[in-house]
């Protein structure tokens, strides 16, 4: 039975990114500048800048935070705002994310045309697959939240809050990447390989999924953290919100970029090795190897 040792995934991953790096960004900038511009618009006229959190409410005479009907208003405004970001950038990253599997799966024998950043039947069917898997698991994971908040409330602290975060992400997240293992079968036209097959092939490596990818986003949130900072003390050097915005999201953007083409490639790895198959049909992910190893 084919394994998924973590470390094996987590340190391929890296190196077929950063061993291949120029063709990566050249792979990825048109994806980035697209989604930067737009993100940043978007985030400008809404009022996000992607790092302060929205401050709203007045403490009422028990107590309880008064929230008036402009704030809500305003939340809602931003809900929205941020929705859509999210969706416009994964239907923007799905061309990238589909050239970028047959990349991994074909290695230098891949087509220019294979890679070339376009939407044609097989890129539109990954982004729908891709908003769907993720959003399904966003709405089954707000869910259990709002059930496990509602369950535990009584005494909760702030570390409290962070377990409930985790224990309403962490299953979703799992389902969605043994299902999200179709997604590289997908970008390579091999319409027999679906959800269901890989749910099947998946079996008993669900946590090992899970830990590979949480464990490759870790330095890009520690990034993200870091950059926040430092935007928050460089704030007055913003003359215009759009400016900051655009800068912010600019940097979000293509954190994200990274953090997209990391899952992508342990799924790619995944696929291959419980899939078995190559671009070729062989049993080896030639594709992969070679490019790993260049």
């Amino acid at each position: 039975m084919p394994t998924l040792p973590v470390m094996l995934l987590l340190s391929a991953a890296y190196r077929l990114i950063f061993g291949n790096f120029r063709l990566f960004v050249q792979m990825v900038a048109t994806p980035v500048l697209i989604t930067m511009v737009a993100a940043g618009l978007l985030a400008a006229l809404a009022g996000l800048d992607g790092i302060r959190p929205l401050r709203f409410g007045t403490p009422g005479p028990d107590g309880s935070m008064v929230v008036t009907g402009t704030e809500a208003a305003e939340l809602r405004m931003r809900a929205v705002a941020l929705l859509a970001l999210v969706l416009f950038s994964l239907v923007a990253m799905a061309p990238f994310l589909t050239a970028w599997h047959r990349l991994l799966h074909a290695g230098p024998r891949a087509a220019p045309e294979d890679l070339a950043y376009r939407f044609r039947p097989p890129e539109v069917r990954y982004a729908f697959a891709l908003v769907l898997f993720l959003f399904g698991g966003m709405l089954a994971a707000a869910m259990l939240f709002a059930l496990l908040l509602a369950a535990l409330s009584d005494g909760l602290t702030g570390g409290g809050l962070v377990m409930i975060l985790l224990l309403s992400f962490m299953p979703p997240a799992a389902v969605f990447l043994r299902f999200a293992v179709a997604l590289p079968a997908m970008a390579l036209g091999r319409t027999g390989f679906g959800p269901a097959m890989a749910w099947d092939a998946t079996r008993g490596h669900t946590w090992s999924l899970l830990a590979a990818v949480a464990l490759s986003q870790v330095p890009i949130v520690a990034l993200k953290l870091a950059l926040a900072t430092l935007v928050i003390r460089i704030e007055p050097l913003f003359v215009y919100g759009v400016t900051k915005a655009m800068f912010v999201e600019g940097v979000m953007v293509c954190s994200s970029a990274l953090s997209f083409a990391l899952v992508a490639t342990i799924l790619s790895l995944a696929y291959s090795r419980l899939a078995g198959r190559s671009a070729a049909g062989g049993g080896a992910p030639g594709g992969l190897t070679e490019l790993g190893d260049r």
